[in-house]
């Protein structure tokens, strides 16, 4: 089962989101109002198949926690969202490796799906791989 972290400031926001990705069958998220707990659930052995994350947070922005979780583990795929989306461009050159969804646009969780679906499917591909019993050479 793919898991999803959910990084947002704002309580009602993540709220929402794990409404909506529950509704569609993907009900293993975690929700993080701060971005800092992300990585200590991270150095603690919770890899998420996906990260979604806001941009404009207090203490750490979604580029700034996709640079230290890439920095620490490896590139993990991203989505990152906002209602502002202009100002992450000014993030130099490592923005521009995720994907950026508006808050609010109509599209919103249409396009959120488009990049989550892909990553479940692998996941569960690997899962599946995983629970295969394993063949004796003859």
């Amino acid at each position: 089962m793919c898991s999803i972290a959910l990084v947002d400031d704002r309580d009602t926001i993540l709220a929402s989101h794990t409404l909506i990705l529950e509704l569609h069958g993907m009900s293993n998220t975690r929700a993080y109002t701060d971005p800092r707990e992300l990585i200590n659930d991270m150095r603690n052995g919770f890899r998420p198949d996906i990260v979604v994350t806001d941009f404009y947070m207090p203490g750490m922005n979604g580029v700034e926690l996709l640079q230290s979780i890439t920095a620490l583990y490896g590139h993990i795929p991203a989505v990152i969202v906002s209602g502002y989306p202009d100002g992450i461009h000014e993030m130099g050159d490592f923005a521009s490796h995720y994907p950026i969804i508006c808050k609010g646009h109509p599209d919103f969780y249409k396009d959120l799906f488009r990049f989550i679906e892909p990553v479940a499917k692998k996941s569960a591909e690997v899962h599946s791989e995983e629970k295969k019993p394993l063949q004796h050479l003859g």
